[in-house]
């Protein structure tokens, strides 16, 4: 829903209807299933792998994983020059 590799992005209709009968073969509240798409549409699930990855790729890139430079980075020029 929320990553911006997926080119078709499931809509709160899909989920809802992908998540059909998965109670015992009954439906859940369709109000709890939106608060979760809800949820995840606002709050991205991202694997402990990922996380490490872009926080390694943005450390090397000098940026926050947002892609801004932090504000508390100095360039630091050696004493002796």
């Amino acid at each position: 829903m929320c990553s911006n590799q997926v080119k078709n992005k499931m809509t709160k209709q899909q989920f809802l209807r992908n998540n059909r009968g998965i109670n015992n073969g009954s439906d859940l509240d369709p109000a709890f299933l939106e608060a979760v798409y809800d949820d995840i549409a606002n709050n991205e699930i991202v694997m402990e792998e990922e996380q490490t990855a872009e926080l390694a790729k943005a450390a090397a890139a000098g940026t926050d994983d947002a892609g801004r430079l932090p504000v508390n980075r100095r360039r630091m020029s050696p004493r002796w020059v």
